[in-house]
């Protein structure tokens, strides 16, 4: 609960100033940025077990094709 206490509190205080301001890319990247960083936290928060953020790239790029790229 504690984690999207201040994920909330994050935003709350992110998100009105962004959209105040009208930066509408930085408040997409500030969005999608918010969403991993809360379901990673919260999945930490519960003790699931993650694979290694390298390991989740690698299985991205290969799937995409991309695989040459981390090289």
């Amino acid at each position: 609960m504690g984690v999207f206490a201040a994920m909330s509190l994050i935003a709350l205080l992110q998100v009105p100033a962004l959209v105040r301001k009208k930066m509408w890319r930085e408040l997409t990247a500030f969005c999608l940025i918010w969403l991993f960083a809360t379901v990673y936290a919260a999945l930490v928060a519960a003790e699931t077990p993650i694979p290694p953020a390298a390991e989740v790239f690698i299985s991205v790029f290969s799937r995409l094709g991309l695989a040459k790229f981390l090289k």
